[in-house]
């Protein structure tokens, strides 16, 4: 893991325009190391702030760190971007899940299934979900949306929005990420309780 990082860093100082804080903001989350995984997330938003999958990271970075309310906002807004965002809809199905509303999470899961029912995400949600209904007791969290590929890339769940669409939406998604960067730095007066999350070596 921390040859990934040191890799993707390196990847991302050499074209600090491109995309590479997607991948790094990630390796950062499953090294535990959140608050430089959100620092990341958040320097990239500013310069994609209509990026589905930075918003997608931004939303698990949240999870892990027990901010499920923040999660959904952003998991809300990656599907406001890209409406076929796999990873936004296991997200909110595993939140739903997480309270114990299993309608919702299956209804989560079907919109996700019929878009990728081969994706190896969607089928262990599956499997997760028929458990639960089998009587399983303190069903698990869904695969992690976006997972890293073998070698450590991070395969994209979102397609960039047509011109227009993304000039529609960018103040959007940018006054969205301004605001998520000030709560980032606000004290909170009440925290979420922490979420149950699987180690890193499980994801």
């Amino acid at each position: 893991m921390p040859d990934e990082i040191a890799r993707l860093s390196e990847a991302l100082a050499r074209d600090p325009a491109g995309m590479g804080w997607v991948p790094l903001a990630d390796a950062l989350r499953r090294a535990r190391r959140l608050p430089a995984a959100e620092r990341t997330a958040l320097r990239g938003l500013e310069r994609h702030p209509y990026h589905a999958d930075g918003h997608d990271i931004l939303a698990r970075i949240a999870a892990d760190g027990g901010d499920a309310g923040r999660a959904r906002d952003e998991w809300e807004m990656a599907l406001r971007l890209d409406p076929r965002h796999v990873g936004a809809r296991l997200g909110l199905g595993w939140l739903a899940l997480r309270i114990g509303d299993r309608d919702a999470a299956l209804r989560w899961w079907r919109g996700a299934h019929d878009i990728a029912p081969t994706d190896p995400r969607v089928m262990a949600a599956g499997r997760q979900l028929h458990g639960a209904a089998a009587g399983a007791t303190a069903p698990g969290r869904p695969a992690p949306p976006n997972a890293p590929a073998q070698g450590g890339a991070t395969p994209s769940g979102a397609v960039d929005p047509a011109p227009d669409v993304r000039a529609a939406l960018a103040p959007l998604a940018a006054a969205h990420t301004h605001a998520t960067a000030r709560r980032c730095c606000l004290p909170r007066t009440r925290r979420e309780p922490p979420l149950t999350i699987a180690p890193p070596s499980e994801r």
